[in-house]
């Protein structure tokens, strides 16, 4: 692993832990295993440092459900946008990069919270090409109600993250109950056949 990778990783790790004030260049380059000033051969700040696993995690993200997508493609739109529920909340719920997410999403560092939008905004569009032709494949099979695709991004995306957020608050049984129940109402709401 290059340096700047292992930078990179202790960085997620740090910043998903104890937030961006929280978090030191100090402290990140003692958990590589470096002094402080070797972080500036690579990253011209802590905001550049940031920014970097930000960029990481949305990739790390985006390559987790087009990966899903690629592998499943064969499968009914139905059934892959289940596995897609399944893998991306345990993703977000479970994991270093899923809590860094969740975390800055909503509570974004102030002097930083207008550019993680614009981020966020841009990864909403890339997550968009890559679900958008499973709701239109799920059209063209009959599978669906023909509603305006963005109501279908909209709605599947507060379905995500509400399922998220129960995984984070409840026992994982309770979690994987309202998961089902949810993905129930919502896949039967847009359903031309309620199963």
């Amino acid at each position: 692993m290059k340096r700047s990778e292992e930078i990179l990783h202790a960085a997620l790790k740090t910043f998903a832990e104890k937030g961006y004030e929280g978090t030191s260049l100090s402290t990140v380059a003692s958990e590589v295993g470096i002094k402080k000033p070797s972080i500036y051969n690579h990253f011209k700040s802590k905001e550049d440092l940031f920014f970097a696993v930000v960029q990481f995690v949305y990739k790390e993200y985006l390559k987790e459900i087009k990966t899903l997508i690629d592998k499943n493609s064969n499968k009914t739109p139905d059934i892959l946008l289940k596995l897609v529920v399944d893998n991306v909340t345990t993703f977000l719920s479970s994991e270093k990069s899923g809590i860094f997410y969740i975390h800055f999403l909503l509570f974004p560092p102030k002097n930083l919270k207008e550019k993680i939008n614009k981020q966020f905004s841009q990864f909403e569009k890339d997550s968009d090409d890559l679900f958008i032709p499973v709701f239109q494949n799920a059209i063209r099979l009959n599978l669906i109600k023909q509603l305006p695709i963005q109501d279908l991004l909209d709605s599947f995306y507060c379905l995500l993250d509400g399922i998220t957020f129960q995984l984070f608050s409840y026992t994982r049984s309770t979690g994987l109950r309202k998961k089902e129940a949810a993905w129930q109402i919502f896949w039967n709401s847009i359903s031309k056949k309620v199963v």
